[in-house]
C-alpha cells in the first residue's frame, strides 16, 4: 500500500518552554504517549469508516477492519506512529485501497474459473486520516497538556 499523508501539529509552542524544564528521556516518553493517542483516534475512525462500508473481503477469520492497527515506535530519537492494515493477516487490504480490474480466479474443483468483475477502488485510509485529522490533533494536544503537567508536578 503507497504512503500516505503525514499531520503535522503547530501552534504547540508553550509546550516546548514547558516540555524543556523535563529530562529528555521524559520528553521523549510525553511525546509518545500523545502520539500513539492521536493514531488510536486515526486507527478508531478508519475502523468505523471501513466497517460502515460494510466491505465483504472475504477474510476466513475476521474483517478488514478489525486489522486495522496503529504502531508507534522511535525513529532517529523521534516518535512516529503508523496506521495501517496488518498485512500479515489482511492480505486483501491493498486490493481494497486500490481497487482491482477484471480478473480470472482459478477454483480448484471448478473446471473453468471464476470472472471477477473487479472492484472501484476505496482508499479507506487516506479518508480515514483526512475524517480524523482535527480530532487527533486536539487529542494529541490534549494528551500532550496532561502528561507534560503530570510529570511537572512529579519534579
Amino acid at each position: 500500500m503507497p504512503r500516505m499523508g503525514s499531520m503535522t501539529i503547530s501552534g504547540i509552542e508553550p509546550f516546548r518552554r514547558k516540555m524543556r524544564k523535563l529530562p529528555e528521556k521524559i520528553q521523549k516518553r510525553v511525546v509518545k504517549k500523545a502520539i500513539t493517542r492521536a493514531g488510536a483516534v486515526v486507527r478508531m475512525a478508519t475502523r468505523k469508516l471501513v466497517k460502515r462500508k460494510a466491505i465483504d473481503d472475504g477474510m476466513p477469520n475476521g474483517h478488514l477492519y478489525e486489522q486495522i492497527i496503529s504502531k508507534t515506535k522511535m525513529v532517529k530519537g523521534v516518535p512516529v506512529c503508523t496506521v495501517g492494515a496488518e498485512y500479515t493477516s489482511v492480505s486483501i487490504a491493498h486490493l481494497v485501497y486500490a481497487g482491482t480490474s477484471p480478473h480470472e480466479i482459478p477454483v480448484p474443483w471448478r473446471a473453468d474459473p471464476l470472472q471477477h468483475p473487479g472492484s472501484k477502488p476505496f482508499p479507506f485510509m487516506q479518508l480515514g486520516l483526512e475524517q480524523s485529522r482535527g480530532k487527533a490533533q486536539s487529542e494529541m494536544v490534549a494528551r500532550l497538556s496532561r502528561e507534560i503537567a503530570k510529570e511537572l508536578k512529579k519534579k
